[in-house]
């Protein structure tokens, strides 16, 4: 433990979620790393912890979720889901203003590559699968280290890769290879407790989206052993769950704003394929994130302000979580406005992948995700905002 480390001035700030976005990610990166900070972060927590937990009455149920539920099933007609869509749709108009700024490719898909892509499909989007089934591991993994990213989030990795192959394996019996090794691959990380790991701070994270992985594998081709894996992830979900609705990093009290959204996106699969009984946990996780928005308290899409950082600076840096997550609900909303903007964002996006070279097929990790993700993030996240479904 080092006492005297610079970080720990601002831990009491990170917990209270007061450090701007940037620097919320930049201590999240640290905390991975210092075994001192996470100890001091632990022991603030701890304290305060303690002192809500005073109550100023008794009562022997906990009325969070109930609260949370009520408050869902009045405004479930008219509140969460069409206010975030505007929200998110507006943050389009912005996302576009910004992507001018960005280091454009220079020509499109090789001859060669062109030549194995599938009949009706994007060639954008084929080049990254191309890309990301090219340097899979032996193990059916995606290495994260390999390719710039940080070890501890490999699972993640490899389940967005995952995602982004079984989404796009349609008639490639190559890329359904590559599939069902990324799938047996995620599915033996998982433990006992139903959780994937490795047991650190961002394993909510790499949680989630090992689970989305899976349900997105079981829609494909539904197993009864694969269903009980799923199952048990769900179950472990809904009970890693905050009382304020959300999910949080590991061992945090805190729920954090995509944390949670990653978390949402499992849930709803599972409850469209019908897989574990978490409509109250799904129902409270859509409230608290409305309730985000609405108070600004969550980091949304190309932000206000991150425009004008973007014009101080001359140039920006593409945020591949919020573009991704606006393609999603870009194609919830049904109306013209909507498509036209999806696939705006989606040429634009397709605009400053890597287009020759050894890279060919990738976007470069030379924003702020990349730098804990690496390539394999940025190619796996854009290939899911191109191709989300």
């Amino acid at each position: 433990m080092n006492p005297n480390c610079s970080h720990q001035a601002r831990l009491v700030d990170f917990e209270a979620d007061e450090l701007s976005e940037c620097d919320r990610r930049e201590m999240k990166s640290h905390l991975l790393e210092c075994a001192g900070c996470r100890q001091a972060l632990a022991s603030h927590q701890q304290f305060i912890t303690g002192l809500r937990s005073l109550p100023l009455l008794e009562t022997s149920r906990d009325l969070a979720p109930l609260v949370l539920a009520s408050a869902h099933e009045q405004e479930r007609d008219r509140f969460p889901r069409r206010k975030t869509v505007l929200l998110w749709t507006a943050a389009a108009v912005v996302v576009l203003s910004l992507l001018p700024f960005f280091p454009r490719g220079k020509t499109p898909a090789s001859p060669a590559i062109a030549a194995l892509l599938p009949q009706n499909s994007t060639p954008s989007l084929d080049r990254a699968i191309h890309w990301l089934c090219a340097h899979q591991e032996a193990d059916g993994s995606w290495d994260a280290e390999k390719w710039g990213g940080h070890r501890n989030f490999q699972v993640a990795l490899t389940a967005m890769s995952a995602i982004a192959v079984i989404t796009n394996a349609a008639g490639t019996p190559a890329r359904a290879t590559a599939a069902a090794e990324a799938v047996s691959w995620l599915r033996a990380q998982q433990t006992v407790d139903g959780t994937f790991g490795p047991d650190n701070l961002g394993m909510p994270y790499n949680h989630s989206i090992a689970t989305l992985a899976l349900l997105h594998a079981y829609r494909l081709k539904p197993a009864p052993d694969l269903k009980r894996q799923v199952e048990s992830a769900i179950h472990a979900m809904v009970r890693a769950q905050n009382r304020d609705g959300g999910w949080g990093w590991r061992g945090s009290p805190t729920s954090d704003s995509p944390v949670t959204a990653w978390h949402i996106e499992a849930l709803r699969l599972a409850n469209e394929l019908g897989i574990g009984d978490s409509q109250i946990a799904l129902d409270c996780s859509l409230t608290w994130m409305a309730a985000r928005i609405e108070t600004g308290l969550t980091h949304s899409p190309s932000s206000l302000a991150g425009a004008e950082d973007a014009s101080r600076r001359g140039k920006s840096e593409l945020d591949l979580f919020d573009t991704y997550f606006l393609t999603i609900d870009l194609q919830r909303e049904s109306s013209d406005l909507a498509k036209d903007k999806l696939l705006e964002l989606r040429r634009g996006l397709a605009r400053y992948q890597i287009s020759e070279g050894k890279d060919l097929g990738s976007w470069p990790p030379d924003h702020h995700s990349g730098r804990s993700g690496g390539r394999v993030y940025t190619t796996a996240l854009a290939s899911l905002a191109l191709g989300s479904r």
